[in-house]
């Protein structure tokens, strides 16, 4: 058996069990990757596996890309082991991917300060999203699934009900589709407290618009993660704020909640981890820093 035979009986299992997204996903890397460079292998050795990593580096594929298809080559190889269709892999994955995280890039308090002065000077329907993004750190999919109700005043939460996620649909010449994702854990489907600032800019600007309209669209039609992206992108270029993309206003939301006192536990509560340890690899780097202004904290208090 050959490694693509092995893959089409991976296929017809898995693709009525994985997530349209992580399906898609896997499929464009073996058809692009994996199958060209592996498919006619009746057994994965060590060496098959790093002579693939350096192929796929030297071809200009990012750190990620590579780790990824490495993951997916070794998760069929132990589907077919298990099935006793193919040899157990015996190499170990992490010998063969690169574990350095790329540093977090925080907007420093100018950028944000400029950020935010934007927003309240045009107090658009996109704008205030980018708002509710660098003060609540929600994600681009949280952020397009926000309706406008979501903001709830009584209980002076937001909602984060669900999410919108963009991936390729493998069976329409991968034609980009949009695919709604609910939320039902509990860290996942979340309210995030909203503070008496947060509240009175919106409560000027929500009674504008129809209840039922997302925010960042401002229609019945959710808008895509990537235009979300491309407008922040956008907007950072005009008000001149540079080597910053969406993400950012995620980490800045974080570092300001790790400055001003949050533990890792409420912190992971607030971005919707599944795990602590999860938030913990993401943003343990910020922590390292947050030992001296606690300190400063505490004495403070003890003076006063």
């Amino acid at each position: 058996m050959t490694f693509t035979n092995l893959y089409t009986a991976w296929d017809t299992e898995k693709r009525q069990t994985l997530k349209p997204t992580s399906y898609s996903t896997y499929a464009i890397l073996l058809e692009k990757h994996i199958l060209p460079r592996l498919g006619d292998k009746e057994d994965i050795t060590e060496e098959d596996v790093e002579q693939f990593r350096q192929d796929l580096t030297a071809a200009g594929n990012s750190p990620k890309t590579v780790a990824d298809c490495i993951g997916v080559i070794f998760s069929i190889c132990r589907y077919g082991a298990k099935l006793k269709l193919w040899p157990m892999p015996t190499w170990n994955t992490k010998r063969h991917v690169a574990n350095k995280r790329k540093e977090l890039r925080p907007l420093n308090i100018d950028e944000q300060k400029t950020l935010i002065g934007q927003v309240i000077k045009e107090p658009t329907p996109r704008n205030i999203a980018v708002y509710l993004a660098l003060t609540t750190g929600v994600s681009s999919g949280e952020l397009c699934n926000l309706h406008w109700q979501d903001i709830d005043f009584k209980a002076r939460v937001l909602h984060i009900r669900g999410i919108i996620q963009s991936y390729y649909d493998i069976d329409t010449d991968t034609k980009t589709k949009r695919w709604m994702v609910s939320k039902e854990s509990q860290t996942e489907a979340r309210d995030i407290p909203l503070a008496a600032a947060q509240l009175a800019f919106l409560q000027a600007e929500v009674g504008k618009h129809l209840p039922e309209n997302y925010i960042f669209s401002n229609n019945v039609k959710a808008a895509e993660p990537r235009s979300v992206r491309q407008y922040v992108s956008g907007l950072f270029n005009l008000l001149g704020i540079k080597n910053h993309q969406y993400k950012d206003l995620h980490h800045t939301f974080a570092l300001q909640c790790i400055q001003t006192g949050c533990d890792i536990f409420t912190l992971a509560a607030l971005l919707g981890f599944k795990s602590i340890s999860n938030c913990a690899s993401q943003y343990g780097s910020f922590y390292k820093k947050a030992p001296r202004p606690a300190m400063e904290r505490l004495m403070n208090s003890l003076e006063s």
